[in-house]
C-alpha cells in the first residue's frame, strides 16, 4: 500500500509541475487554465490528504 501511495503522491507532483508550465506557457492559454484550475486544485487536494493519511495510516 505504501508503494502505491507513494505512485500517488509521485503522480500529484507531476501534475503539480505540468500546470505551473502551462500557466506560465502564456496569455492565450490563461483563460483555459484559470477556468479549470480552481476544479482540479480541490480534486488534487482531496486526493493528497487521502494518500497522505493512507500512509501515515501505514507507518504507524
Amino acid at each position: 500500500m505504501i508503494t502505491v501511495a507513494s505512485a500517488f503522491m509521485v503522480q500529484n507532483i507531476v501534475i503539480v509541475i505540468f500546470w505551473f508550465n502551462l500557466y506560465t506557457d502564456g496569455p492565450a492559454i490563461k483563460a483555459v487554465v484559470d477556468a479549470a484550475a480552481l476544479y482540479l486544485f480541490v480534486i488534487n487536494l482531496a486526493q493528497t490528504i487521502g494518500l497522505a493519511v493512507m500512509v501515515w495510516i501505514n507507518t504507524r
